[in-house]
């Protein structure tokens, strides 16, 4: 990689470390090790979010408030757009709710994927995506928010 893109280690190493830290690649040790490219997910985005958040001295209610815009738009693009797939997942996370009424923790995680479902099932993955950040930032995964 040095010669190829003609870098210096030390640009090399730190733009690879870069690169890892954004969830991009994952490096592999040893003989025939060396980056890998992997699918990042919304915790990459959740980390930098929370970040800006907190520059902006930002309070959780804010986190919150963008969600309950967020609901009514997703659901309405859902229920117009929804594949069977997702409307499986959709009735599957209600009955696991409606059945663990009494465990918060089951209730929580099957209340966590059907609001997955809606926002995936928009066909839009900017929700889908900041839906899980938000999630991952409002379920307390992620800290810093005041």
């Amino acid at each position: 990689m040095l010669e190829k893109y003609q870098v210096g280690r030390g640009t090399l190493r730190e733009s690879l470390r870069f690169l890892e830290l954004q969830g991009v690649i994952t490096l592999k040790p040893g003989p025939g090790g060396g980056p890998v490219v992997q699918k990042p997910d919304a915790s990459n985005l959740a980390t930098t979010l929370l970040l800006l958040l907190q520059f902006e001295d930002a309070q959780f209610a804010s986190v919150l408030e963008v969600r309950r815009a967020m609901d009514p738009l997703m659901a309405r693009l859902a229920a117009s757009r929804m594949e069977p797939d997702r409307l499986k997942e959709l009735e599957q996370s209600v009955e696991l709710m409606r059945t663990s009424l009494d465990d918060l923790e089951v209730f929580l995680v099957a209340n966590r994927a059907f609001h997955q479902a809606i926002a995936w099932a928009s066909g839009n993955p900017v929700y889908g995506l900041v839906l899980d950040a938000l999630l991952d930032i409002a379920d307390g995964t992620k800290v810093g928010v005041s």
